[in-house]
């Protein structure tokens, strides 16, 4: 936008102009300035100022943003920015600032910015603004924030999550906190024991990442690990971390990289499991999910399984050793690869089968027993509960004992072991009792307990668990009773008043 206008007049060569004619000019002149001029605020087509020697103010409609042309200098805690464009920036409230970090920060931090001086930094929390600790800042990064009239407010934090990958080697006491970030890799393979206790409570939590195989310590204040036991890393495998303080960890979470998606690290468990003895000769293993873990509690799930074993093979799918026996109880495992490979086998030891090459993952999921002749007998287990299939094997109930037993009155208690009709992790035996009366006017009855610390059965103050009893002068009567009871021992007790009278197995609950 021109500033002057057409001149009132025009000045002629050889024309003497008069004095009210120049005056007229120069009026015009300063009145066109007066009102056109930049500082009338008239000039809108002015888009660009050179050769201020000082910046305009934010007043004045400078900006209130500086960058700097270079890293910051002095210290990790203590950082010095200089070299801001524009060049005048002060410690006004609302003024910002962004500067390439030449540190990282470890601890609570200052900066001194276009030499106003060291001045507190703080960042951002749903409490308020609050002192750094350590990792908000990290080297080669660029930094923003501003200054709210008493602390440099930072706009970004790089802990607002866990911050960038940051490695330590494995040591017995593999320190976290000193990382300043809390995403940690974990590099090496050397057994960890402790994991410091420089970290922080205020900020507990730490991702961790591994790169190779180690062994983390399982101990029950220091650290503290799901299932209560070692773990064996693999590469890829990741963690989340608690610090409890004074030197306290505790590990929330550990997902294995071998692990199927979504599944839970938990070791040794199942759902929806199932054990079917279908012939002398084999039987079947199903379940919903199954959690196998190693020899270092390392979790492995599989889902959909369903397994066979044949009593006349070896290995998997098979026995672990040897060939069947008569009268033995075989454990049923659940055993795996750690390629996913899985499969089932029978063995005589609940705690430590003979895997087969390569296997390293199992779990025991129950029980199974051979007769007088090396067959199976028939059972049907569902979770954690199994019976026996009275049919073809065995023909009819397996029988604890029969006919009259001790006193029921006085009582007398007799003694049934119960090592060949439940295995030796049964936490239960389900049993079932038949007694009959002859016909004569006596009382008759049958009655079964844990122990033989029961009374009598007609005891107002203590009578046994499992009764049934009559007295019906001359008529013939039968009675059947049936329960559960938690085993105290190998045996279990009966007493029984009639001759006609039978003590039955079920079956079991079992402890998986």
């Amino acid at each position: 936008m021109p500033i002057i206008g057409t001149l009132p007049a025009t000045l002629v060569n050889g024309v003497t102009a008069d004095a009210p004619t120049v005056q007229s000019m120069f009026d015009y002149i300063k009145s066109q300035v007066n009102s056109n001029a930049a500082a009338s605020g008239a000039n809108s087509d002015i888009t660009a100022l050179l050769g201020l020697t000082t910046p305009l103010g934010r007043s004045f409609g400078g900006s209130s943003a500086f960058i700097s042309t270079s890293a910051s200098t002095g210290s990790a805690n203590a950082q010095v920015v200089a070299s801001l464009v524009p060049n005048s920036f002060t410690k006004t409230e609302g003024n910002r600032f962004y500067f390439e970090a030449g540190y990282t920060n470890t601890g609570a931090t200052q900066f001194n910015i276009n030499g106003t001086g060291l001045t507190d930094v703080r960042k951002q929390t749903s409490s308020g603004v609050v002192a750094l600790t350590g990792g908000e800042i990290v080297a080669g990064d660029i930094v923003s924030g501003y200054y709210d009239g008493t602390y440099y407010v930072l706009l970004d934090d790089k802990t607002a999550a866990f911050g960038a990958a940051t490695n330590l080697a494995s040591a017995s006491t593999a320190d976290l906190g000193t990382v300043p970030s809390r995403n940690v890799v974990i590099t090496g393979t050397t057994t960890i024991t402790s994991f410091g206790s420089s970290a922080l409570t205020s900020r507990p939590l730490y991702f961790i990442r591994f790169t190779g195989a180690l062994t983390l310590t399982y101990n029950a204040t220091s650290l503290i690990i799901p299932g209560a036991g070692n773990i064996t890393t693999a590469d890829g495998d990741t963690a989340l971390v608690e610090y409890l303080g004074s030197g306290n960890w505790r590990v929330r979470s550990y997902q294995k990289a071998s692990m199927a998606p979504g599944a839970a690290a938990i070791g040794g468990s199942y759902r929806g499991l199932s054990i079917s003895v279908s012939s002398n000769t084999a039987l079947t293993v199903t379940a919903n999910a199954a959690f196998l873990i190693d020899t270092s509690n390392n979790p492995l799930s599989f889902t959909s399984v369903s397994e066979s074993i044949a009593t006349g093979s070896t290995g998997a799918g098979g026995l672990d050793t040897g060939s069947m026996a008569n009268d033995t109880w075989y454990a049923v495992w659940l055993i795996a690869k750690a390629d996913g490979t899985i499969d089932a086998m029978l063995s005589t030891s609940a705690t430590s089968p003979t895997m087969p090459s390569g296997y390293t993952y199992k779990m025991r999921m129950g029980w199974v027993r051979s007769d007088g002749s090396a067959n199976l007998y028939r059972t049907k287990q569902v979770g954690n509960k199994a019976v026996y299939i009275v049919g073809t094997n065995p023909t009819i109930g397996r029988q604890l004992a029969s006919g009259a037993a001790g006193s029921m009155s006085t009582p007398t208690w007799v003694a049934v072991a119960t090592g060949s009709f439940v295995p030796t992790t049964a936490t239960e035996i389900l049993v079932y009792a038949t007694t009959e009366a002859p016909g004569v006017s006596s009382t008759y009855g049958i009655m079964v307990a844990p122990n033989n610390s029961y009374g009598a059965y007609n005891s107002g103050t203590n009578p046994p668990p499992i009764v049934g009893y009559y007295a019906i002068g001359t008529l013939v009567g039968l009675v059947t009773i049936c329960g559960s009871l938690v085993l105290e021992s190998t045996d279990i007790y009966w007493a029984s008043s009639g001759s006609v009278s039978e003590l039955y197995c079920q079956g079991w609950i079992d402890n998986i």
